[in-house]
C-alpha cells in the first residue's frame, strides 16, 4: 500500500479489500507505482493519483477562517467543518486528531514565516500545545457537528 496522509492505496489487486486502503480511486484502472517529491501516489504515467480538488493535496485551495494572533499576525485555518463535509463525500473516516494533523500541516506548509514566529513567541510550544490554541475554535466546531451525528 501506498499511504499519503490519512489516505491508503492498494500497490494490487490483492490489496484492493485490505482494510486499511481506504482510497483505492485508481486512475486508468492502473495501481499507484510509486510517489513524488511531495509523497503523492503516482501512476504509471507519472500522473498524480491524487485529484488537486482534494483538501488534502498540498496545492488545492481549501476554504479558511481568519485567526489573528496578536504579536505574530493571521492566520488562515482551515475550516473544520469543510474539512468533515470532504471526508464525508469520500466515505472517509475524519475526526479531530485527522483535523488537527490536516490543518498543522497545511498553515506549516502556507504559512512559513507566520508558524515560526508563533513558536518563538510561545517558547517553540509543542504541536500538541500550538493546535490546542491555534485550532482550539474549529476543534469545538467539529466536536459539536461530531456529537450531533451521534
Amino acid at each position: 500500500m501506498i499511504k499519503y496522509g490519512p489516505l491508503c492505496w492498494p500497490e494490487n489487486e490483492a490489496e484492493i479489500d485490505y482494510p486499511h486502503c481506504n482510497y483505492p480511486k485508481l486512475y486508468d484502472g492502473q495501481f499507484p507505482v510509486g510517489v513524488d517529491k511531495y509523497g503523492i501516489p503516482l501512476d504509471h504515467k507519472g500522473m498524480q493519483c491524487l485529484d488537486r480538488s482534494s483538501i488534502l493535496h498540498p496545492h488545492s485551495t481549501v476554504k479558511t477562517v481568519d485567526l489573528f494572533v496578536s504579536g505574530v499576525g493571521t492566520f488562515h485555518i482551515p475550516s473544520s467543518l469543510d474539512a468533515k463535509a470532504w471526508f464525508d463525500e469520500e466515505f472517509l473516516h475524519f475526526s479531530v486528531p485527522i483535523y488537527r494533523k490536516y490543518a498543522i500541516k497545511y498553515i506549516v506548509e502556507h504559512q512559513k514565516s507566520e508558524f515560526a514566529r508563533f513558536r518563538k513567541h510561545h517558547d517553540s510550544a509543542s504541536i500538541d500545545k500550538i493546535s490546542n490554541i491555534l485550532l482550539k475554535n474549529q476543534i469545538e466546531l467539529l466536536e459539536e457537528e461530531l456529537e450531533n451525528e451521534s
